[in-house]
């Protein structure tokens, strides 16, 4: 494809994913297509500020037409309104509210428009009270400016509830936002002000009136507020909800990146065995076999590579030397039964002995070291939802929430976007739930349609804005639940503990060591189970390399003239291996 295909690509691209985005843009009247020949709007308003509208509109169509588009402002010189009571006589009426707007697509019952078409339009705007101290204003938009066509003749008819005087009144003609000529003509008379145009009104030319009424006028008036006003602008709203959405993400991290904790000795109360299950949440044989070489560090087991009186791997064998204490865990005290007293004899067992029969209690046992960590004050992982699920749920939430709740406060309309966003949290706030019953599918068919439907109405009510900011939001939820920390405090502690174990396993200075050795001559047989599930094992061999020391008094390792850390350290693990082998098997047969 040539660099001028690819430049006209990418720019038909762009510009169809601007049109897509933008969602659908109102296609106002037509000079083409029609004109208005006469426009009469007359208004009631009464002390509650309510103002009942009725406008007669008499067109000339030059071509055949589906639809008129009709916008009514709500914001009119910086005072807003609620509409309601919308209603057609001789066209129907579908109504989509906007934020400062509601726009109107009429429609004939049958047909289309053509020729001389007369309709009339009923609403009612409900103002709020006036916080001016002495007087009451009143605006009304007589000709909004979306009429894109020519107007011949334009009157109106304002009833108040009070009288008024001419130098109470102003009305305004503008074309484009730009003060235009003095289009109506204008009478005063009682509580009646009227008016009518002296010239036809061009395409995109509007027409409002102001009226400094007596204070008191609008005495029954309702407050009129909503989170449009409260907020100043839809722009600071935004920034609140994507700062607090900000601040739960950072507490998200700050609670990830914790840092470990330095430390010279494993954790207290630590086991091997729980390693892999605090880091990976499963369970593997090399769990169980690590337990040996703590009990025998513990003085309770001795380790014979090759028993005397036999040869080879058949002389692989575990003695007793006391029994563990009855405090130990359930899967350690189930383990050490299983050894000596259903397959061994008491004092010592052959580790072919378990060949093709000890698998049958390899889930049992995974069973016991999960339930240990799973329950309690020792657990590691949470059961259910917490406090800080439930905040970056809430934090993540905040901007559609926001979005939707200036929707319902703008107009009733909104309260559907409401309740679907409403939806949308309550079934992020259930996932972690969900996901510990091993069920997501259900979370993310629920999610899929609520956001499906938000799409639609949103798309309806032109607010595709707010659909990206739930398609945002729902993500950031997904995404903030998958990978928030699923670990209690006290399985987060365990990890900085380890973690910190491991810097110093892996790092520590010879001349340290040396200095250990003192105080504890079985240093390395104490680290070399956690080095070992901490994959540290390698770098802990070197911290003791040209260090002579004795081997530990529970190791019964092959005859050497000349005992070593590397020799003993590829026995035990060859021990350990030969032992997950003897456990998994299935078969009872001797594997030469």
């Amino acid at each position: 494809m040539s660099s001028k295909k690819r430049k006209a690509g990418y720019l038909l691209f762009i510009i169809s994913l601007m049109v897509f985005l933008s969602g659908s843009i109102a296609g106002y009247a037509n000079a083409d297509v029609y004109e208005v020949d006469s426009i009469f709007v007359s208004a009631v308003v009464d002390r509650s500020h309510q103002i009942q509208v009725t406008e007669e509109v008499n067109m000339i169509f030059d071509t055949a037409g589906n639809s008129i588009k009709r916008t009514i402002p709500l914001l009119v010189d910086n005072q807003r309104f609620e509409i309601d009571q919308i209603q057609g006589v001789g066209v129907e009426i579908d109504s989509v509210w906007k934020r400062n707007e509601v726009v109107l697509t009429m429609k004939k019952p049958s047909g289309s428009f053509s020729g001389v078409e007369n309709f009339q339009l009923k609403y009612v705007l409900r103002g709020g009270q006036d916080q001016e101290p002495d007087s009451d204003f009143f605006y009304l938009s007589i000709i909004a400016p979306d009429w894109n066509t020519y107007i011949n003749h334009a009157r109106f008819q304002i009833e108040f509830p009070t009288r008024i005087l001419p130098e109470m009144v102003a009305v305004q003609s503008a074309r484009k936002q730009v003060a235009s000529r003095e289009t109506m003509l204008i009478s005063v008379e009682g509580n009646q002000v009227a008016g009518k145009s002296q010239y036809f009104l061009v395409p995109g030319e509007s027409i409002s009136i102001g009226v400094q009424l007596p204070e008191g006028t609008f005495s029954e008036a309702m407050p009129l507020s909503t989170f449009y006003e409260e907020t100043a602008s839809w722009e600071f709203g935004l920034t609140i909800g994507a700062l607090l959405m900000a601040i739960g993400w950072w507490f998200w991290w700050k609670e990830k990146l914790k840092e470990p904790i330095s430390r010279t000795t494993p954790p207290p109360e630590a086991s091997p065995a729980e390693i892999h299950y605090l880091f990976s949440r499963t369970v593997v044989s090399r769990d169980l076999s690590v337990l040996l070489l703590q009990w025998a560090n513990r003085g309770w087991i001795h380790f014979y590579t090759n028993f005397s009186g036999l040869g080879g791997k058949d002389g692989a064998a575990l003695t007793l030397v006391r029994r563990l204490p009855t405090e130990s865990s359930a899967y350690e005290l189930r383990l050490f039964s299983l050894l000596f007293d259903e397959y061994g004899n008491g004092h010592r067992v052959r580790l072919e002995d378990l060949r093709g029969r000890f698998f049958l209690h390899f889930e049992e046992l995974t069973h016991h070291l999960k339930a240990e960590y799973s329950v309690g004050p020792k657990a590691f992982f949470k059961n259910h939802q917490t406090k800080n699920e439930v905040g970056l749920t809430v934090f993540a939430s905040l901007p559609i929430s926001f979005f939707w709740l200036r929707v319902v406060f703008e107009s009733y309309r909104g309260w559907f976007g409401a309740v679907l966003s409403l939806i949308l949290i309550a079934i992020q706030l259930l996932a972690i739930r969900w996901s510990e019953s091993g069920d997501r599918s259900s979370k993310r068919i629920v999610g899929l349609l609520s956001l499906a439907l938000l799409a639609v109405y949103a798309i309806v009510l032109q607010h595709f804005f707010g659909f990206l900011l739930a398609l945002g939001s729902a993500g950031m939820i997904m995404y903030l639940i998958k990978w928030s920390e699923e670990k209690t405090i006290f399985g987060i502690e365990r990890i900085r503990q380890y973690q910190g174990y491991r810097e110093f396993l892996s790092n520590v200075e010879k001349e340290k060591v040396l200095t250990m050795i003192q105080d504890t001559p079985e240093l390395y047989y104490e680290g070399l189970p956690f080095a070992e599930r901490l994959g540290v094992l390698n770098e802990w061999k070197k911290r003791f390399k040209e260090i002579f020391f004795l081997p530990p008094i529970w190791y019964h390792g092959e005859e050497s003239n000349q005992f070593s850390i590397e020799e003993s350290t590829r026995e035990l693990m060859a021990f350990l291996a030969h032992f997950e082998e003897v456990i998994e098997s299935k078969d009872g047969s001797q594997v030469e």
